[in-house]
This record gives C-alpha cells, sequence and structure tokens, in this order.
C-alpha cells in the first residue's frame, strides 16, 4: 500500500507526520478545495490526523479515537 496523503488541522500535527505528505488546513475554510485537489491528483488514501486535549472528560490521556465519519459545514463525510 502506497503512503497515505495525511490532513491536519495543526501546521505542528503536520510536522509530526513528516516525512509523508501532509496538507494543513487549520480553520480556514478556504483550503478545502484545494486539499480535495491536491488529494485527487496525489491518487493517495487519505487519513486524516490531529490531536485533541479534553474531547471527552471520561477518556483518559493517550486514548486514539478513530472516527466513523466526519462532520463539517459542507456535510458528513463516512470514513473507511
Amino acid at each position: 500500500m502506497q503512503s497515505p496523503f495525511i490532513i491536519t488541522g495543526l501546521a505542528a500535527e503536520a510536522r509530526l507526520v513528516a516525512p509523508h505528505q501532509a496538507f494543513c488546513t487549520g480553520a480556514n475554510l478556504g483550503s478545502v478545495e484545494p486539499m480535495q485537489v491536491a488529494i485527487q491528483q496525489a491518487g493517495k488514501p487519505c487519513l486524516s490526523f490531529g490531536l485533541a486535549g479534553g474531547l471527552a472528560p471520561d477518556l483518559p490521556a493517550g486514548t486514539i479515537v478513530i472516527a466513523d465519519r466526519i462532520r463539517c459545514k459542507a456535510g458528513d463525510y463516512v470514513c473507511d
């Protein structure tokens, strides 16, 4: 399997996944369209990666959360 195209919300998260190709969207909704084009051109699987503090008070530090969908203003996207 080829190396995935990784999407992060923060530049610090993108640095954590180096040397893999990463695209940092931040809170900038204007960056979503260029990101989609970059993913299509790369022809690679896509992985969303991020770190969250205080996601849920009942989760201990270091818990790994794997989403089954991504929800944003543009709609819901089912994850594999």
